[in-house]
């Protein structure tokens, strides 16, 4: 094939191999080893039993669509599991803050008083952000009057306390969930909705307009911490469906 001349020219380009060209390229190479066996060149095919990784941008919406409807949002925070495990999960869907993020938030990384109440988060865990960058963003209403209610049920002795602490006030670690788990499975929550699922909650609604307006692809992206609005983009097509519903 000529490489000469615009048509033709090779480009170099950040962009990843589109999964079609992948399995192109991985069927000619399958049939070229059958070809070399038949003409005793090679005794086996290598690209035998293997089966290609799933596309990744397909993963990567089907985690996005993983977020809890608004009846099923209704269905937990009104159910009778403990006050302080529904304070919790609300207040991540209304946040949409990380694991990391939630458990290694402190009091004074919260404004709950005044006309704009915010939050600033400055840690994952006891380190830095996952994008390392330290971001403040107002609470909504719903995110505000769950951390007012759990600031009510603690007990704080100085600003720097952790608000979600565990025992001794000891930070919690990795892959804690707050008895999601359990609970998901016992109010008879899809399975396939995990503790980050609360996070997804938040975008998924935000770009559907479900609490109001419609947000804007980039506002959502700013607001939710995303390291880039083509990480936010997964949640475009949800607010494509909520239209056809309207």
């Amino acid at each position: 094939v000529p490489t000469s001349g615009k048509r033709f020219a090779r480009k170099t380009t950040n962009q990843p191999i589109g999964a079609q060209t992948v399995r192109h390229v991985f069927g000619l190479l399958q049939r070229c080893f059958r070809e070399a066996i038949v003409d005793g060149h090679v005794t086996q095919n290598p690209c035998a039993g293997y089966r290609l990784p799933a596309n990744p941008e397909k993963q990567r919406l089907a985690e996005a669509a993983n977020y809890l409807s608004e009846d099923e949002i209704e269905l937990l925070l009104s159910s009778s599991l403990p006050l302080r495990a529904r304070l919790i999960y609300e207040v991540a869907i209304f946040t949409g803050l990380r694991a990391g993020e939630l458990w290694g938030l402190r009091w004074e990384d919260l404004e709950l008083e005044g006309p704009r109440p915010r939050c600033v988060i400055r840690h994952s865990f006891d380190g830095p952000t996952k994008n390392n960058k330290t971001r403040s963003f107002f609470l909504l209403p719903r995110a505000r009057a769950a951390l007012l209610r759990w600031r009510d049920l603690t007990e704080r002795s100085a600003a720097s306390d952790l608000v979600f602490s565990g025992p001794k006030g000891r930070m919690h670690t990795d892959g804690y969930d707050a008895g999601w788990s359990k609970h998901r499975d016992q109010l008879g929550l899809r399975r396939e909705l995990t503790f980050h699922a609360l996070r997804h909650t938040l975008a998924s609604h935000l770009v559907m307009g479900t609490w109001g307006r419609q947000w804007q692809t980039n506002q959502v992206s700013q607001y939710i911490g995303h390291s880039s609005i083509g990480v936010t983009q997964r949640y475009a097509h949800l607010s494509q469906d909520h239209l056809a519903e309207l």
